[in-house]
């Protein structure tokens, strides 16, 4: 009897279905009901008035309904689409204009700017038969505007801004700038037009800002009683900020990627933040501490940016059958059993009972159910893969595999740019010795047709004065001809 309730007590069951199958019937649809509230007419992070949370409430209840079966709950869509339109009129009639009417803001605050952006974004581009033409085009008038203003703060950012989450705000602005160039580009071109910039700069900008601003910690990892290991990690002020700064860089990277255009502007800057990318997940995994990492928000936004980064950055090199960056299964499932237990998760679906909370473990529940791979496996067969992996991949293991892939895939790049140089300077070479060769052949046959001029002058005595005309109508010609044949001669005969 009490083997039996401790199994029940375990945060998913039955042991028979798929990890992606009790997370959607139980942790999401009962965070959905919860986020929904029981009001008609509006959603429960609105009784705070707290925008950035019922922003991201109905960008997680839109994702939520992309997720479900097209008969299943069709009362619950129905709900969720008129709530979020009621939703993205309320986030439309919070906003803050300047005096200049060039810009608007929300709480004059970075941050939740951003999240509004993208809910209003969200639900127009899911739900456009829900608002009037006029509402359209002050929605986008919103994003825009917004936009503009988040780029005017950015700028100002060194010596105007003092706000404590500041890498986390940055990189917001990256992932809000690129969903607006995705969704809605019209808008894009107006925010580039309105601030002198071309495509990819702003992106580009803030990127190597937040590159720059990076910290170096070298972790070290004891292996046996007498040896250690040294792990050089990148992280930003904390493990929130850390999080936010990994999913923004992962978002830029997987849209700009195949972007000829950013390669064009910065040939440097994917490989620097892949690099970016491998060192801040190290500083992951070796952070973990009985399945948290500092605080409860810290873990919630650790465990979504460290899930989602797998679905966005294009893994192996042609060396490597293996993905470059992927969630370790025993980190990744610690995490997130230790999210889920029962002592945090209550009986209504919140993450005791706490707003804040609530909606980023809503969004980490989404990112796990579409983006870690090990979710489609039964949750019997999942418990015994964290079992059998766990005492194999040790974290100093990893980070050696992880550095040499990176040195391999840096080799490839020299040799495809070294191959590159080479091409480039034989083809040169070839062009020039081919106009010394074509040179060489127009003077010879110009010398010869001068003496063969000269010595036709004197042998059959002509008169230049009195048959000048004549004589240049009929040679000029004939000489141009001679030359213009030696000169081309390869092009003619040797094709």
């Amino acid at each position: 009897m009490t083997e039996t309730t401790k199994i029940e007590q375990l945060p998913f069951s039955p042991f028979d279905l798929t990890l992606k199958e009790v997370l959607k019937k139980n942790q999401i649809r009962k965070v959905a009901l919860w986020l929904l509230g029981k009001d008609e007419n509006s959603i429960l992070a609105q009784y705070s008035n707290s925008l950035w949370e019922s922003s991201l409430s109905i960008i997680f209840l839109i994702n939520y309904v992309a997720i479900l079966d097209e008969h299943e709950e069709p009362d619950l869509k129905n709900k969720i689409k008129s709530k979020s339109k009621a939703v993205a009129r309320w986030l439309k009639d919070k906003k803050t204009e300047s005096h200049d009417h060039k810009y608007i803001h929300w709480e004059g605050v970075t941050w939740d700017t951003c999240v509004v952006i993208r809910a209003l974004g969200k639900a127009l581009k899911e739900f456009p038969d829900e608002f009037s033409e006029h509402e359209k085009t002050e929605i986008k008038k919103c994003i825009s505007k917004g936009a503009s203003w988040l780029y005017y703060r950015f700028s100002k950012w060194e010596t105007e801004v003092k706000y404590p989450f500041g890498p986390a705000d940055v990189a917001q602005i990256i992932s809000t700038l690129i969903i607006i160039r995705s969704d809605f580009p019209e808008i894009y071109s107006n925010i580039l037009s309105e601030s002198g910039k071309k495509k990819c700069e702003i992106e580009v900008e803030i990127v190597r800002y937040l590159l720059h601003i990076k910290t170096e910690k070298t972790l070290t990892i004891p292996i046996t009683s007498d040896e250690d290991e040294e792990v050089v990690t990148y992280w930003w002020d904390d493990f929130f900020s850390t999080a936010e700064v990994v999913e923004a860089l992962a978002v830029f990277y997987k849209y700009y990627e195949s972007d000829l255009e950013l390669k064009n502007l910065d040939k440097k800057i994917l490989s620097l933040t892949k690099h970016a990318l491998v060192k801040a997940c190290a500083y992951f995994e070796q952070g973990q501490v009985d399945g948290m990492w500092g605080s409860h928000i810290d873990t919630i936004k650790v465990i979504y940016a460290y899930v989602r980064i797998r679905n966005l950055i294009p893994q192996s090199n042609s060396f490597s059958k293996e993905p470059l960056i992927i969630p370790e299964i025993h980190t990744t499932f610690k995490a997130l059993r230790w999210m889920c237990d029962e002592k945090q998760i209550f009986s209504d679906g919140s993450f005791l009972h706490t707003m804040f909370l609530t909606v980023f473990y809503a969004h980490a529940l989404l990112e796990v159910y579409n983006g870690w791979e090990p979710a489609n496996l039964i949750i019997k067969q999942l418990y015994d893969d964290v079992i059998w992996f766990s005492p194999v991949r040790t974290t100093p293991e990893r980070s050696k595999r992880l550095a040499a892939e990176l040195h391999i895939g840096e080799l490839n790049e020299n040799i495809d740019e070294l191959k590159k140089s080479i091409t480039t300077i034989t083809e040169e070479k070839e062009i020039e010795k081919l106009k010394l060769l074509r040179f060489r052949r127009a003077a010879i046959v110009l010398v010869i047709l001068s003496l063969c001029t000269i010595i036709g002058i004197n042998a059959f005595g002509i008169d230049i004065k009195k048959e000048a005309v004549e004589y240049f109508a009929f040679s000029i010609p004939l000489v141009f001809a001679l030359v213009s044949l030696a000169w081309n001669w390869d092009k003619i005969f040797h094709k």
